[in-house]
């Protein structure tokens, strides 16, 4: 692994090199012209996701939640149902009624989805790596490729440039045997950046529960379930001038638990133990007075084992994009990529390869002060398989209604597809080689509204969406194996209600953030002339998911409060049994403390508030009531 982690960084150290430094070389000192700075933030995509919703959680709430996972911040700030099948175990997303494996996870504009299994355990993707979050919910094909049909995530780190070196370490302990500790430091100049974090987590999750599996509910304590990770991030950024930027980004995560057993087998004592390595190389120039040509190569590594069962996979991508703003109104960008991943998986009987190459297409115009559009294509090339074509259209409108009052209409069409995966495909026995991709079509309109008198702030917005997804894949038993098959026709129609109030009060102030989201998801086709499941709810998506929570900023003081609601789960496709819905509650309290150059943050966290009795898969136990403390020291010179 390591020689060809060491050959995939070399090869992109070069190639940027090759590329950038005789330029940087013959800088022509006779140029007076006033250059703007390249900022590499953001995702540069989203300016093309016209008539899109997207939503970014609080910056503030997320650096609460370093010790978290990408699942719990999901759970507890968003409207976003995780299926999580114990606590700290396997967690999946649905997004706006989708299945887990129609959810992108972008990593610094790389998809995480293993190719494999065409997911990612949300539960072993810390927040301690510090990155940016936004949310894309709505298909994303013609932006970010497959899996992209019902939502993109998106995980982004930059560097602030900061003068000096700067540090920070965090260390947390919990209930059930929870440690956690962090620690980041950075610096460098205006040239050079240089950062870099760590951090560890164990946890045994030993846990007290109810046993309803078991005659008389008797009250047992969670075995088999302990959970321990690290990992590292060093990032090195390097500006030679005003109009380049070159960035090498690291990430590697080691993941292992025993695989939390049901409450009807308690006995069983599985483990998995995971390990991934993820590289990319950004550069980045502006190209005349307004164009901005991006380049990128990364490497990934993922390996599962378990019960000693080793799956691996290698991936390669390159890829370029040039971006040109021909005038004020009208931006184009142009680019491609290409993929190659070999897959180790004992079960397709030799080592597979694949080739998958993407063009893509984005146009954005702002055809009036007030009206913005946008089309977008993409097309995906894999040999001995046909990818369809993914076109979008977005419309945006923004009118002043009033002095202090803003109103925001979009709209978007698009297509949306997800090309098989690897298990699919070659798992055998029953992978099915000739199995078609998912494809979608999806339609959405929001209307927002902003509302600011002096520094009070009222946010509102209401989105309808429609989403017709075909030769949705489902694994059926077939005699003595399982085998995919193109089974399901599924209509999804949904509405996406998001709030906010913020007031000042004297030394802070006072906000209120609410999230609703209603998924009808149903299947529409029957796998025979027994099944009863179209019309129904597909499992583990529930119609209802609500957010709330409210906070008090003042004076280095935080209290915050939040409480999410689950609907009713099925767990079966027929709807013939079902999980309770459920609230969950949390309180925060943190104080921040300024001692010289010195910065201290304490933290009070209460998991569970009011010790809620519930299963979010069923028959696999999730603690009550728990408790986190922690304390961070911050400095710079």
């Amino acid at each position: 692994m390591f020689f060809c982690v060491r050959k995939a960084v070399l090869s992109a150290a070069l190639m940027i090199c090759i590329y950038t430094l005789p330029e940087a070389w013959a800088q022509k000192a006779d140029s007076v012209r006033t250059l703007r700075e390249v900022m590499v933030r953001g995702i540069p995509e989203s300016k093309f996701a016209v008539g899109s919703a997207i939503w970014q959680p609080d910056s503030a709430i997320v650096a609460r939640l370093a010790s978290a996972s990408l699942s719990d911040l999901l759970m507890r700030q968003s409207a976003v149902y995780m299926r999580e099948y114990g606590a700290g175990m396997l967690a999946s997303v649905s997004l706006r009624g989708t299945g887990p494996s129609q959810t992108a996870l972008l990593w610094n504009g790389i998809n995480l989805n293993l190719p494999t299994l065409g997911q990612i355990d949300f539960n072993i993707v810390p927040l301690a790596t510090g990155s940016r979050l936004t949310v894309h919910p709505g298909s994303g094909s013609s932006l970010y490729g497959s899996d992209a049909l019902g939502g993109t995530i998106h995980m982004h780190t930059d560097t602030e440039w900061q003068r000096g070196i700067h540090t920070h370490l965090q260390q947390e302990f919990g209930s059930f045997g929870r440690y956690f500790t962090r620690l980041q430091a950075g610096g460098g100049s205006e040239k050079w950046q240089l950062q870099t974090g760590f951090y560890r987590l164990q946890q045994q999750n030993d846990f007290t529960f109810r046993n309803i599996a078991k005659a008389g509910a008797p009250t047992e304590r969670q075995q088999n379930a302990a959970v321990h990770h690290w990992g590292f991030t060093p990032e090195i950024y390097f500006r030679p001038d005003n109009r380049r930027q070159l960035s090498l980004k690291t990430w590697y995560h080691n993941h292992f638990r025993q695989v939390q057993p049901t409450m009807a087998a308690q006995e069983v004592r599985d483990e998995q133990h995971d390990a991934n390595l993820r590289l990319v190389a950004d550069y980045e120039q502006l190209t005349g007075n307004s164009g901005v040509f991006r380049a990128k190569t990364a490497f990934i590594f993922d390996e599962i084992i378990f019960n000693g069962d080793r799956s691996a996979t290698w991936r390669y991508m390159t890829q370029a994009r040039h971006e040109q703003n021909w005038n004020s109104r009208l931006t184009t960008e142009i680019g491609g990529n290409v993929q190659h991943t070999r897959a180790d998986v004992r079960a397709y009987r030799g080592n597979i390869t694949e080739l998958r190459t993407d063009w893509f297409a984005l146009s954005r115009l702002q055809i009036h002060p007030n009206w913005l559009l946008s089309a977008t294509v993409r097309q995906t090339i894999v040999p001995r398989f046909s990818a369809p074509i993914a076109p979008a259209l977005g419309s945006q409108w923004q009118q002043k209604i009033a002095a202090n009052q803003m109103l925001t209409w979009k709209i978007q069409a698009s297509k949306g597809y997800r090309v098989p995966t690897l298990n699919d495909r070659f798992w055998q026995p029953g992978g099915n080689p000739d199995i078609r991709p998912e494809h979608s079509y999806n339609a959405e309109t929001s209307l927002g509204w902003e509302c600011r008198s002096g520094d009070n702030f009222l946010q509102f917005n209401a989105t309808l969406f429609r989403m017709w997804v075909k030769d949705w894949i489902l694994w059926l038993p077939r005699g003595s194996f399982w085998s995919p098959e193109n089974a399901r026709k599924v209509r999804v129609t949904g509405l996406e209600i998001n709030g906010l109030y913020r007031r000042p009060i004297t030394g802070g102030y006072w906000e209120l953030r609410g999230h609703y989201a209603l998924n009808q998801s149903l299947n529409l086709q029957p796998l025979n002339d027994n099944d009863r499941s179209p019309g129904k709810q597909l499992p583990y998506t529930p119609l209802h998911r609500a957010q709330a929570s409210s906070a008090i900023i003042w004076k280095g003081w935080l209290l915050q409060a939040d409480a999410n609601y689950t609907g009713t789960r099925y767990p079966t496709a027929d709807n013939e049994t079902s999980l309770k819905p459920f609230w969950l509650s949390n309180l925060v309290v943190s104080k921040d403390l300024q001692i010289k150059k010195v910065q201290v943050h304490i933290l009070l966290r209460v998991n569970n508030l009011l010790n809620a009795d519930y299963q979010n898969f069923q028959l696999r136990a999730m603690p009550g009531r728990h408790f986190q403390a922690g304390i961070t020291i911050g400095s710079g010179w």
